[in-house]
């Protein structure tokens, strides 16, 4: 198994996937053309709304989401993508208070505690065991 953190590959993208590549027996040597690319990042991402989250797990629970008409579920997906239904993710949302952040490091501890040895040695599991 072959361990490296998101930040090992935001920082040094070609490096860690060069040691991904050697890892299952392709070339390491190759950079692929959208290696400065990142994908999947959180600016500008929508949110749903409370209750457009709640009728969409109602919608699926039930089965109802399959029996909706494709031309009305086309509509329905234009529509949710405006502000009645999803607003822009705060990035302050995505902070982790002290007590959980504490919480959760006390739970995953002897995680941490071995995964430095996993990752090379030289990982600080992002600061997590010296605040608990």
């Amino acid at each position: 198994m072959l361990l490296f953190t998101a930040e090992a590959l935001r920082h040094d993208r070609a490096r860690t996937l060069g040691r991904l590549f050697e890892f299952i027996g392709a070339d390491p040597g190759h950079v692929p053309e959208n290696v400065g690319q990142e994908f999947n990042r959180a600016e500008g991402r929508r949110v749903p709304r409370p209750w457009a989250r709640r009728t969409g797990d109602i919608l699926l629970r039930t089965g109802l989401a399959e029996r909706i008409p494709s031309s009305v579920a086309a509509r329905l997906e234009r529509v949710n993508r405006g502000p009645l239904f999803a607003r822009e993710l705060d990035p302050d949302e995505l902070v982790v208070d002290d007590e959980l952040r504490a919480r959760l490091a006390g739970y995953l501890r002897p995680d941490l505690e071995r995964l430095p040895g996993h990752l090379g040695g030289a990982f600080d599991c992002w600061g997590l065991l010296e605040r608990s």
